[in-house]
């Protein structure tokens, strides 16, 4: 079990650690990421989309992969940000077939009305 009384998980802002005004930097390089990740969940969804029905499968197992695999791997910094991008699509193949399926039942009004209402 983790001993959480060692040390904090989350940064101590009210001492000298991140000066005031690089937060929005810091802020802007996860955002930056993120919407990166976001071209790979894209990706995903095209190529799970292209494999069909047994995508699936592949999919549910690389994502635990690379979730369990980020876990001991979280400090090793090129691994991480790969292992980030993969799960990333396999994420996004998931959803390329999730939404195929719910198009295919001619529910796809129920798919814009989703996208419409998140933005």
């Amino acid at each position: 079990m983790y001993d959480y009384s060692s040390r904090t998980p989350y940064a101590d802002y009210s001492s000298e650690g991140t000066a005031l005004g690089e937060r929005p930097a810091v802020l802007g390089k996860v955002l930056g990421l993120l919407g990166f990740a976001f071209l790979f969940t894209a990706g995903g969804a095209l190529i799970g989309r292209g494999l069909g029905p047994g995508a699936f499968f592949l999919a549910i197992i690389g994502s635990f992969g690379t979730l369990i695999a980020l876990q001991f791997l979280r400090e090793r910094s090129p691994i991480n940000l790969a292992l980030l991008y993969a799960f990333a699509t396999f994420e996004g193949m998931i959803i390329g077939l999730v939404l195929e399926a719910y198009v295919a039942r001619g529910l796809g009004g129920a798919v814009m009305n989703a996208a419409a209402a998140t933005g």
